[in-house]
């Protein structure tokens, strides 16, 4: 094999594991941080729980505190017992959402390796095949992003095939379209990913919401608690 043919695959081949490492390292990014997210949420489950008895704890206490001194405890803990319901739901939305992301980015990674072998099959058949005087002319070929369809059909487009044998073409149109079919797949699944983390999105800033309200009636609760103290002891 000439200068040019090597040329011409070490640098589709070296464009193809650049972009595919870039590609690799992304995914498992996504992978690592849904992971995390649903991590975080198996654990809000069990903060929930207990927020949900302290509320509950609070509700009674105030309920027996005499004289009526305990209504704006009793209202503010009413409210209070109110949140754990509205906010199971939110975090079992967001731990829905990311364990999909999760699934998707793992097939994400599956298909990526297949493509990857195929590109490089695909890449060394054509410069085992290609004559010299042809490679030549098709520099700009080095240059093709073969992770993106749209090159995959450039780079069968060009005149290399026009002395490969049939047999041999036929088996390269295959690869060139199982690739274009993976790299479809994979779009339509981060596709899917953004739609399902903008939900997500929405799901984290209602528990943050729910989260916030909760933090302002402790604080209450606290200043409340502390006005009555202040006021036996001045008895």
């Amino acid at each position: 094999m000439g200068t040019t043919s090597q040329n011409l695959i070490g640098g589709l081949k070296n464009n193809t594991t650049h972009n595919m490492a870039a590609y690799k390292t992304t995914i498992s990014q996504l992978f690592r941080i849904c992971m995390e997210v649903m991590t975080f949420a198996r654990a809000m489950n069990t903060m929930v729980y207990e927020m949900e008895l302290l509320a509950m704890n609070g509700v009674v206490h105030a309920a027996k505190v005499k004289d009526g001194q305990g209504k704006p405890l009793l209202a503010l803990g009413d409210i209070l017992s109110d949140l754990p319901s509205k906010i199971t739901p939110e975090v079992r939305e967001l731990e829905s959402w990311c364990a999909q992301v999760a699934k998707n980015t793992a097939k994400c990674a599956d298909l990526g390796r297949h493509h990857y072998q195929q590109i490089c099959c695909l890449v060394a058949t054509i410069c085992q095949h290609a004559e010299e005087s042809q490679l030549a002319n098709c520099e700009d070929l080095a240059r093709l992003n073969l992770t993106r369809p749209a090159d995959i059909t450039t780079l069968m487009k060009s005149s290399l095939f026009d002395t490969v044998p049939a047999l041999t073409r036929d088996n390269m149109n295959f690869l060139a379209n199982r690739c274009q079919i993976n790299s479809a797949e994979i779009t339509q699944l981060l596709k899917h990913s953004a739609q399902c983390l903008g939900k997500g999105k929405l799901s984290a800033e209602n528990i943050k919401s729910i989260g916030t309200t909760a933090r302002y009636l402790a604080l209450y609760i606290c200043i409340e608690e502390i006005g009555r103290a202040s006021c036996r002891e001045r008895v």
